[in-house]
């Protein structure tokens, strides 16, 4: 009895298994031409590496870490280096107040911030003035006295 598009199951079989076998032979002559253009712009073999490893190296971050920037930031009361999800290093400011304990931002040079979980009566909450300048993550501003909304900043 004819199957799938008048071919018999014995062709459907067939057909199927030639379908893998060319995908497979195709990925091969990928990879071949690959390697072949890699050569052809004068890359290194793994031979000539060393190594069996086709892997790229990892690249340096673009921007490195100045010692001169460390120690001018430090002189501005800053922490220097990578901060949220920039790949920029920057100089951080530290408030004067940070860490003090607050209940609103008027507290605060930058924001009242919750250390820790929310409380269960979200009433008379004090935190922490937050540290830095530049801030980043998930927080909780308190005004008031009471607790926000968590803002998540990157």
């Amino acid at each position: 009895m004819p199957g799938t598009l008048g071919l018999t199951r014995s062709k459907v079989g067939t057909s199927k298994a030639m379908h893998g076998f060319l995908g497979g032979a195709a990925f091969l002559l990928c990879l071949v031409v690959a390697g072949a253009a890699s050569l052809a712009q004068g890359d290194p073999s793994p031979a000539d590496t060393g190594s069996a490893s086709i892997a790229p190296p990892i690249p340096p971050p673009p921007y490195a870490l100045s010692e001169q920037a460390r120690k001018q930031c430090a002189a501005q009361n800053g922490d220097y280096g990578y901060w949220g999800l920039s790949w920029q290093p920057m100089c951080n400011i530290r408030f004067d107040d940070g860490g003090k304990t607050c209940t609103d931002k008027s507290d605060c040079e930058g924001r009242c911030l919750l250390v820790g979980d929310m409380p269960r009566h979200n009433r008379n909450v004090s935190g922490q003035c937050e540290p830095h300048h530049i801030s980043y993550g998930c927080s909780v501003p308190i005004a008031h006295g009471v607790a926000g909304k968590a803002e998540c900043l990157e």
